[in-house]
């Protein structure tokens, strides 16, 4: 597959921003998940209305790739 032109990553009604997650595991390596078009990419997505970017940064790692995660630091 191409890759793409361009991605709209605009917010939207449904989607007010973005986050992504850094998933690293107690022996560094960190969880990336597979692009389409090739590559790799942190798990991310949109924020949806009424959610803090701490929470759309933990569903995102687990719809996109699984692991039950939480946000620590900041």
């Amino acid at each position: 597959m191409t890759r793409p032109a361009f991605i709209v990553l605009a917010p939207s009604p449904d989607r007010v921003g973005r986050a992504c997650a850094w998933n690293e595991r107690e022996d560094g390596l960190v969880l990336m998940t597979g692009l389409e078009w090739g590559g790799w990419a942190l798990p991310g997505g949109g924020i949806h209305p009424g959610e803090t970017p701490e929470g759309a940064a933990a569903r995102e790692a687990w719809e996109e790739a699984g692991p039950h995660a939480e946000v620590a630091g900041g």
